[in-house]
């Protein structure tokens, strides 16, 4: 029996990412770095210890591949650097660690058979005039073409859509989000809900027309419109 393969780099460790966030590969090139002004690398993390291009993951037909970008603070496999002059192949379980090891990540191939959520979740899947998310495959469109964010912005939007028309408060957002921040003895992550609101504001700029269906409840937190 032939099973399909996804391929997916898992956040181990880094800032603006969730840890156990899967970033599909579908097939494609992707730039990992730090975003600066209005450039946004396709996998971008917060730390300034990792450079605006730091890494690039390589699809060449029949694999994946990984080579430095002539980073300040380098990247390494497994714990050994790679040359900046070469590509490394990726194999699965691979760890690829950024700037010290302040950013971890695993590579992953996954099969239809050996990982049933993947196949699982498209049944919550739904569409809202042009406006499309994809649990299955953790993607966003509008109007059939794929939006490129990651980090909290899109875990906030994910948050939201899995609670459709139900205003989601600030405080579970926190816990949702912002897990790392909870401090002993706490029942709420350490989050001003103006940081929040910031994430909301941002969320919506990134959705452009559609960033209206991201509702807010005075005082309370937010919910994203579907009908």
């Amino acid at each position: 029996m032939q099973h399909s393969a996804c391929h997916f780099l898992i956040i181990e460790k880094g800032d603006s990412y969730t840890k156990g966030e899967r970033i599909p590969l579908n097939c494609t090139d992707l730039v990992i770095g730090r975003s600066w002004k209005a450039d946004r690398p396709d996998v971008a993390f917060d730390s300034l210890y990792v450079s605006r291009r730091h890494a690039q993951v390589i699809w060449d037909g029949a694999g994946y591949l990984i080579r430095d970008l002539a980073s300040k603070h380098g990247t390494c496999i497994n714990g050994t650097p790679v040359n900046p002059e070469q590509s490394h192949r990726l194999e699965g379980g691979d760890q690829i660690g950024l700037a010290g090891g302040l950013v971890i990540m695993t590579y992953k191939i996954v099969t239809d058979f050996d990982d049933r959520t993947i196949t699982m979740t498209h049944l919550f899947s739904k569409a809202v005039e042009a406006f499309e998310i994809n649990l299955d495959t953790r993607e966003v469109c509008i109007e059939g073409i794929p939006l490129k964010f990651f980090g909290k912005e899109r875990d906030l939007l994910f948050t939201l859509y899995r609670c459709p028309n139900k205003a989601v408060s600030y405080d579970e957002i926190k816990k949702e989000l912002w897990p790392e921040r909870l401090l002993d003895g706490g029942s709420v992550p350490d989050v001003e809900n103006s940081e929040v609101t910031a994430l909301i504001y941002r969320l919506r700029k990134r959705l452009g027309k559609y960033g209206s269906r991201i509702v807010t409840v005075a005082r309370y937190g937010v919910f994203l419109k579907t009908d």
